[in-house]
């Protein structure tokens, strides 16, 4: 697919984190699967960058919002990201995708309970878990999902009340949100320290060994959680990694 769609801002949904949508032609065709990614480009940049002035963004929308894509992305103060803070809602921009395979397991529709899927989420890693999670709650209630979110503070977590509502609605949603900077009074759902694997197993339990797990994230994230897994025999098939280049 390659298309102009029309940007539409939408707003904050964490600190320093933007929400924002781009509306395709409704005869675009070649949908996508959760847990993809697309390439955006302004059509006429005001300033445009040596290394291009396109972007790869993972799509945060299920697909059944087509043709509409969501997508969200910490503001680092580059040119591209700051088109995103000040272009006018209409603003043509170029779409090209859907790419990847950081995608759902086939056969969810037979999975059995003790059949985990495992998202562990850094940062605004949590984008292509959002599409995955609105996606497949919903139709596939036998299927547990773990959602594993790390952040620096409460008010850096993306979507964090529509996380929770998600959890509350479906129960076979295990929601698990940490933050690594020592706040108090912290919410009840919440603690402070750093995601480890160990903490990650004890709360999956014994049906830890036969799930899928999914790690989006900066790279050193996704590397470390990549060695723990496979150093805890998870078959390498089972592993998906999705590192997120160019955050701290």
């Amino acid at each position: 697919m390659e298309t102009v769609g029309t940007f539409f801002r939408k707003g904050l949904v964490a600190e320093n984190t933007l929400f924002f949508q781009v509306v395709l032609p409704p005869d675009t065709g070649d949908r996508f699967e959760p847990g993809q990614y697309a390439h955006l480009e302004w059509a006429s940049p005001d300033n445009p960058e040596e290394k291009g002035d396109g972007r790869d963004f993972s799509i945060a929308s299920p697909p059944d919002e087509w043709p509409v894509l969501s997508f969200a992305t910490r503001l680092t103060g580059s040119s591209f990201k700051k088109h995103l803070e000040n272009a006018p809602d209409g603003t043509p921009l170029r779409v090209s995708g859907p790419y990847g395979e950081f995608t759902l397991p086939p056969g969810l529709e037979t999975r059995k309970w003790n059949q985990p899927i495992v998202f562990i989420a850094g940062g605004i890693g949590i984008t292509p878990f959002r599409s995955m999670l609105h996606h497949a709650l919903g139709k596939f209630p036998s299927v547990p999902f773990f959602l594993f979110t790390t952040n620096r503070s409460v008010t850096s977590i993306p979507f964090l009340d529509e996380l929770r509502g998600l959890a509350r609605k479906h129960k076979n949603l295990f929601l698990d949100q940490i933050v690594s900077r020592t706040e108090s009074p912290l919410p009840p759902d919440m603690e402070s320290g750093i995601l480890t694997p160990d903490r990650m197993f004890e709360a999956i339990g014994e049906r830890a060994r036969n799930g899928d797990y999914y790690i989006a994230g900066t790279p050193s994230l996704v590397s470390s959680f990549i060695t723990a897994l496979s150093g805890s025999h998870i078959l390498p098939e089972k592993i998906h990694a999705d590192p997120f280049f160019g955050y701290p």
